[in-house]
């Protein structure tokens, strides 16, 4: 194309290729009296209009227009040698092409190429002045895009062969450019009648479309040049085809579309009630929803689901577009084929986490992606993983505590706790958040329980169950007492009030150990015999319930009844201490026993008493020369055996007392006489204990006997010693 205001003025002195180059440099003269052509004086007046308008368009044609005839010097034959014509002879000095000399010396000479003419474009070879060969078209000035090459008839514009081309080498004074029909221009005086053609505008305009929904979209296109009378708008798809009133608006509104289908507009501009070339787009309508998008609890796993959805009620779809958003706000999409319209889609996605919260998004959607289907989410939960370590505590016969981990993976809302007895029937049952469940109120003792938990997301789905088998324990017997006869303990019982048991366990300890006897029974009785004498004994009642779960125990004691020690003995003393020993009783041996020993002194008027386990005693702090009774007998319990009596005597504490007589008569009062003279001197000496004339009545009778044989005496001295 070339733009005749870009060209700078002629340089005489450039080469006369340049023109050829496509980049000559036009003179704009309105002068037509000069000649035609000049390349030295740089006048090519056909570029112009005759009002001086530059020309626009411009379908060129060698030798057009015909210029005025001037004078020649001389007569210039056509047919005669190019060197006899000196208008030929400057233009083809201009021409630098040869096959474009050759072709202008051959229409001079009125030959035909043997050749075919090379038709590349006006800046390379072109073919002049031969009628037969296809002539290039040349746009200037013009706003409008390129048009398209129209090649003339391939007749010959000779005289007698077309009415219009009767006078084609003659200038025309009054003339008026016309358009043939074969797309060329010619001149005709402006005074003759001719009939037209409305000339195809070639024009590549722009249909934009917007605000696509599912079922409309607007469209809007460039105006088109010319004397447009409207614009005819035709919407072809797959499905159905349909053309809009003619419209003289550039903008138009498409409704009642189809989703998901693709749509090619044609914008027609009319002119001259002739269709110019059209403007032309091709778009999407936006899907529609999906429909039935479902994630059924069966096919919800702790790491993956599954998604049904159906095709969008109408319109088309040529894949599937699922996107997973977690509580990060992480977002991962992936394309599904689509398979039949009509069809249920099926779509798994793994690699979730335990208990997790997701959104899915699935849209159908068009092959280009050129608009996004319609949305349609649904939020769902992965199946939480199962408790950990569950477990309880019993508290007593009413109360346990039952604990549990959350899931090691992934995360739980909240737990649910089933309770039940072992028969089904329901106790309690709960939704909490806790880790822990106690019973809202009492249990029944001595029962068993079922307890479940499981942990939930959004408080209804759930993960697998962990279940554990719970118990109360039962409560005790009740008045358990014993009864002793002889080495025979017969013992009796109540069963608990409340809740259920299975049997009893009854034990019977002595002191030292409680494996004497055991016994599992139903009964409410059980007799203990051949018991040791005197012995303490325990029975202890426990209530067996389930689950090896046990009462408390209930437990009494009682003594068997004693038997007296055998051999008691003093078998040591003196003067302060006595010491005592004795044997174990008959049916005690191995019994720990107590023993009750005490002591009396009747001179003194003192006793004594203690207890001991062992088989001997000493008594300490008796008195010398004193003679004591000893009593030791079995304490059990309330009960005393027979006692067992001793008699000891401490050692005696010797003192050694002589009497001197001065006088001795066999009279009465005769050692009162005066001059009466001892007869017989007399010495006594007496031992006893030292303490007092008074230790004993036995040795007052001693000193007294000694003394009874004389009817008067006079102490003269008494003389002491010690022994």
């Amino acid at each position: 194309m070339l733009n005749v205001s870009e060209v700078p003025p002629l340089n005489t002195t450039e080469n006369q290729s340049q023109w050829f180059d496509g980049i000559a440099p036009w003179f704009l003269s309105n002068n037509t009296d000069d000649t035609w052509f000049s390349f030295f004086d740089g006048r090519l007046p056909w570029s112009r209009w005759s009002n001086g308008d530059a020309v626009t368009f411009h379908n060129w044609y060698p030798g057009r227009p015909i210029p005025k005839p001037m004078p020649e010097s001389e007569n210039c034959d056509p047919n005669a040698n190019t060197h006899m014509c000196p208008q030929l002879e400057k233009l083809l000095q201009c021409v630098d092409n040869p096959e474009a000399k050759d072709a202008l010396n051959r229409n001079a000479l009125g030959q035909t190429s043997t050749e075919s003419p090379n038709t590349t474009s006006f800046s390379e070879t072109q073919t002049l002045f031969d009628p037969s060969v296809t002539v290039p078209t040349i746009s200037v000035f013009g706003p409008s895009t390129d048009v398209p090459t129209v090649s003339p008839p391939s007749v010959s514009p000779c005289p007698n062969r077309d009415p219009i081309e009767a006078d084609l080498n003659k200038f025309v004074e009054d003339a008026c450019l016309v358009l043939l029909n074969f797309g060329l221009w010619w001149e005709r005086n402006c005074s003759e009648d001719l009939p037209y053609i409305c000339y195809d505008d070639r024009f590549h305009g722009e249909v934009n479309v917007f605000d696509i929904t599912y079922t409309s979209a607007s469209l809007s296109w460039l105006e088109a040049p010319g004397a447009i009378s409207g614009y005819r708008v035709e919407v072809k798809s797959d499905q159905n085809n349909w053309t809009n009133p003619l419209t003289s608006n550039l903008t138009s509104e498409l409704q009642n579309l189809t989703a998901g289908t693709k749509y090619t507009v044609y914008v027609f501009p009319v002119k001259c009630e002739r269709d110019l070339n059209p403007q032309k787009i091709s778009f999407y309508s936006q899907p529609d929803f999906i429909q039935n998008l479902t994630v059924p609890t069966n096919e919800i796993q702790e790491t993956s689901v599954t998604l049904y959805w159906l095709p969008p009620a109408q319109g088309g779809v040529d894949f599937y577009r699922v996107c997973l958003r977690n509580t990060s706000s992480d977002v991962t999409c992936k394309n599904i084929t689509a398979h039949h319209q009509t069809k249920l889609t099926k779509h798994t996605i793994s690699h979730l986490e335990p208990g997790g919260t997701y959104i899915v998004e699935v849209s159908a959607e068009v092959a280009d992606m050129s608009i996004p289907g319609r949305r349609f989410n649904q939020t769902f939960y992965t199946r939480p993983r199962s408790v950990e370590n569950l477990s309880y505590r019993n508290y007593n016969t009413t109360w346990f505590m039952v604990e549990w981990d959350p899931p090691s993976v992934g995360t739980a809302s909240t737990y649910h706790v089933h309770m039940a007895y072992t028969n089904g029937t329901l106790v309690h049952e709960v939704n909490s958040s806790l880790t822990t469940y106690q019973p809202h109120s009492p249990l029944k003792p001595g029962y068993e329980f079922t307890i479940t938990v499981k942990a939930q997301v959004n408080a209804y789905l759930e993960g697998n169950p962990k279940t554990i088998q719970a118990f109360t324990d039962p409560d005790p017997v009740k008045d358990l007492t014993l009864t002793v006869t002889g080495q025979t303990i017969d013992a009796s019982w109540m069963g608990p009030d409340n809740g259920q048991y299975q049997n009893f366990s009854v034990t019977l300890c002595d002191p030292d150990r409680c494996s004497v006897s055991s016994n599992i029974t139903h009964d409410h009785s059980r007799r203990f015999s051949n018991l040791k004498a005197g012995a303490q004994y325990t029975v202890k009642v426990l209530v067996l319930g389930v689950g090896n779960h046990n009462s408390t125990v209930k437990e009494t004691s009682a003594f068997t009844s004693p038997n007296a020690p055998r051999n008691f003995n003093v078998t040591s003393k003196n003067k302060s201490c006595i010491s005592l020993g004795w044997d174990v009783p008959d049916q005690s041996e191995n019994v720990t026993i107590l023993y009750n020993v005490s002591y009396t002194t009747t001179f003194w008027g003192r006793s004594g008493e203690n207890y001991t386990s062992s088989t001997s005693y000493t008594w300490c702090g008796l008195e010398p020369g004193t003679t004591f009774d000893f009593f030791v007998k079995v304490f059990a319990g309330n009960q005393y055996s027979q006692n067992v009596t001793v008699q000891g005597e401490t050692d005696p504490d010797l003192r050694n007392i002589t009497i001197s007589i001065l006088c001795g008569s066999s009279d009465s009062l005769g050692c009162n006489k005066e001059g009466a003279k001892s007869s017989l001197l007399q010495e006594v000496r007496l031992d006893w204990d030292w303490g007092c004339f008074c230790c004993s009545w036995n040795q007052q009778l001693f000193i007294t006997h000694k003394l009874k044989y004389f009817k008067s005496f006079v102490l003269i001295s008494i003389i002491t010693a010690y022994s």
